[in-house]
């Protein structure tokens, strides 16, 4: 029984080298981008053509990308769920 938990965890780390992103990946961007343009987009449109302009457009690059970063997290997270569960399945269904 020892050796079958091994070679899951194995198996399980093996899969987890080759994916490149969970269930939000190619969803990434465009989830930071409509997060921006939907809190900051307005005000954007209110600064523009004024002194804070541009000031409101650094601040809206870090909201998205510490959007983006956060939709990383959330993404590894659901992986790494997936892949337990399925791990757990296969405990039980032996």
């Amino acid at each position: 029984m020892g050796g079958e938990k091994k070679a899951a965890k194995k198996a399980a780390k093996a899969y987890r080298a080759k994916r490149r992103y969970g269930p939000l990946g190619p969803y990434r961007f465009a989830l930071s981008v409509a997060a921006t343009a939907a809190l900051w987009g307005p005000s954007l449109a209110k600064s523009a053509g004024t002194d804070r302009f541009e000031s409101d457009c650094i601040l809206a690059l870090g909201f998205g990308v510490v959007c983006w970063l956060a939709s990383g997290v959330i993404d590894r997270a659901l992986a790494d769920a997936r892949l337990r569960a399925l791990a757990e399945s296969r405990e039980l269904a032996d």
